[in-house]
């Protein structure tokens, strides 16, 4: 099988792991704080396995405090990325969720552009004006159609997880960069970010959790992150970065079909248009 053929299928498998989040977040029917705290916590003891499976020493797990300053806002941004994403599943359709969290390309142009300096040219403004006028359309279903406040709220936390995950994916072209393991890396970034969501499990949510929503939680910890991380990063060993990006646009094509099975989401022609605006623009980035 070729390379790229075969990286493509890890990717796509990937994705399709990705797309159950959502799914998942809302079978596992638990508060929001400890759904997300347990899935963190859980992921961060299955990185740690993984890390002794590949890595077979557990001596080089240990922290180098030096590079503190590096995981501890990446271990935040991890939160951040995690609570909104899944706040987000909570609160308005998983079509919304997906498709504007699938924005996160366009939000790396605009945090490279000011962090990391890097230059614009015109073939990227047209691609985020053209990401703006999907979100206008996306968020504006609700707006004008509906008027429902929380789907607004669910919006919103969907657009902060994806500039989150834009910061996340920009701490790792640093991780990539000062030449660290991505393994020891992602132990300690998701270490670092159950720290930080404990206290506020402790303060909005809770440890009484039915035993019907930990094998929930379970399976978004291991199969829906862990696995799908695996996978996702072993294609990217196979195929180039940006047409793996453009190939990952398939979970929004997944989590359409699964609103649609289990919920029976439809989607207004104002989602279907910001959709295909929102795709664009980022197929466009990612050329």
């Amino acid at each position: 099988m070729e390379d790229r053929v075969k990286g493509s299928l890890f990717i796509i498998f990937a994705a399709f792991l990705y797309s159950f989040i959502g799914i998942f977040s809302r079978f596992a029917g638990i508060n929001a704080f400890a759904l997300v705290f347990y899935k963190i916590a859980l992921s961060t003891f299955f990185f740690f396995l993984i890390f002794l499976f590949f890595r077979k020493k557990m001596g080089k797990l240990r922290m180098d405090w030096e590079m503190a300053e590096f995981f501890v806002p990446y271990g935040f941004i991890v939160a951040v990325t995690e609570m909104t994403f899944i706040g987000a599943y909570l609160n308005t359709g998983l079509t919304n969720t997906a498709f504007l969290n699938g924005l996160y390309p366009l939000f790396i142009i605009i945090l490279s552009f000011f962090f990391l300096k890097e230059k614009v040219n015109s073939k990227t403004l047209l691609s985020l004006f053209i990401g703006i006028a999907g979100i206008s359309f996306i968020v504006g279903a609700d707006l004008l159609v509906m008027f429902n406040e929380r789907n607004l709220f669910g919006d919103v936390l969907a657009l902060v997880s994806a500039l989150a995950y834009a910061a996340f994916i920009i701490c790792g072209r640093e991780r990539a960069k000062m030449r660290i393991d991505i393994y020891y890396a992602t132990f300690w970034s998701y270490g670092i970010a159950a720290l930080f969501l404990l206290p506020v499990n402790l303060a909005y949510g809770t440890f009484a959790i039915p035993l019907e929503s930990t094998i929930w939680i379970v399976i978004l910890a291991f199969i829906c992150t862990n696995i799908a991380f695996l996978a996702f990063c072993k294609g990217f060993e196979y195929i180039e970065a940006p047409k793996g990006g453009i190939i990952a646009l398939s979970e929004q094509l997944f989590v359409t079909i699964n609103a649609l099975l289990f919920f029976g989401e439809q989607l207004s022609s104002f989602i279907i248009v910001g959709a295909v605006l929102v795709c664009s623009s980022v197929l466009l980035a990612e050329r």
